[in-house]
């Protein structure tokens, strides 16, 4: 039944928050390079809400909310391929920092923010590999080709 549970946390409080963590580095990285405007989408399929925030960025939720998420910008002069590392690299930072940050101030019998902490790192570390699949490609992928196009 433990198992069942911890399945349940992950899916419906963790993975969103997870995805909100990362999707909010990416729109951070975006504001540090001086995007125009910035959309944060989390979740898939129908679109519930959005809200704007700001002149610069608009947060959209999904029905799905546990599948995932999206961070766009957009800017009248293109990015460099400097610029593009950044924001590409800034999801996986945040959700490394904030699984590292969870881990040194939580206490040790807080179980669910532990696990909460672990997954944040995993979410860092699959998407610093650089990898394309189906269709997917990780920010480490991202990372590597704004190398190569510089």
């Amino acid at each position: 039944m433990q198992w069942l549970l911890m399945f349940t946390y992950l899916v419906l409080l963790a993975a969103p928050a997870g995805a909100f963590v990362h999707e909010t580095g990416h729109v951070i990285g975006s504001w540090i390079c001086r995007a125009d405007t910035m959309e944060l989408s989390l979740g898939s399929g129908k679109r519930m809400k959005a809200v704007k925030i700001g002149s610069k960025l608009t947060v959209h939720f999904h029905l799905l909310l546990m599948a995932g998420g999206h961070a766009s910008s957009k800017r009248a002069q293109p990015y460099s391929g400097r610029e593009k590392a950044v924001i590409s690299m800034a999801g996986p930072v945040f959700n490394l920092a904030a699984g590292w940050l969870l881990l040194e101030f939580v206490s040790e019998g807080d179980g669910w923010i532990r696990l909460f902490a672990l997954y944040n790192i995993w979410i860092a570390m699959v998407n610093f590999i650089p990898f394309k699949w189906r269709g997917k490609k990780s920010d480490g992928y991202f990372v590597i080709r704004s190398m190569i196009d510089e």
